[in-house]
């Protein structure tokens, strides 16, 4: 199962990179080629951590834990974290106008872009079951701690641009600090209680 989800997750990754390329916004050489501005999907920080880090933890965790996505909770929560990841996605479309990237760029999301929404409600989905709901066997403490590292690293690197023309807001600032603050909030609290 390991070996499974770590292609399937590198195979969404890799149908960005191809649908990137195709559509000029794989890397600044490229871009400028094209006639495009902003930020490469190879300058993209979120990218390389699920390529690096997101992928190998989901594949883990898929591998070791049994979780009930097509229970009541597992549904409610695809639906539920779909509906914030399409809304998320509206949001980077109009974002997109102002500073474009390759996933949203000039008021449209492109086929790279649809794809990392996909890969992000698939990801999202697995890590908040794993970390909320009933699994078998229980999570153990270390897997609690490790994925909390993993996710993490993901959520600065998330909002992160490899572009020296990029600078940390105040809103990355508040963002990425409230996602880790309760993450680890809920981390802690599924430690301490064994739920």
């Amino acid at each position: 199962m390991f070996f499974k989800t770590l292609f399937c997750g590198y195979f969404l990754i890799a149908l960005q990179w191809f649908f990137a390329y195709r559509s000029g916004w794989l890397n600044q050489k490229q871009m400028l080629k094209c006639g495009n501005w902003g930020y490469s999907l190879l300058q993209h920080g979120g990218m390389w951590t699920d390529v690096f880090v997101i992928t190998p933890a989901i594949a883990y965790i898929m591998s070791k834990y049994k979780l009930a996505y097509l229970s009541w909770w597992g549904v409610l929560l695809f639906v539920a974290i779909s509906a914030f990841v399409i809304w998320a996605m509206l949001g980077y479309q109009q974002s997109g106008k102002i500073i474009p990237e390759a996933y949203s760029h000039y008021g449209k999301t492109g086929i790279a872009g649809y794809l990392h929404g996909l890969y992000a409600i698939l990801g999202i989905w697995v890590i908040t079951m794993f970390l909320i709901t009933p699994i078998y066997p229980h999570a153990s403490v270390q897997d609690l701690i490790i994925v909390a590292v993993a996710v993490t690293i993901l959520f600065p690197l998330g909002v992160w641009k490899f572009n020296t023309d990029w600078q940390w807001a105040h809103t990355d600032t508040v963002q990425v600090t409230t996602e880790i603050i309760i993450y680890w909030a809920i981390t802690f609290m599924r430690i301490a209680f064994k739920w």
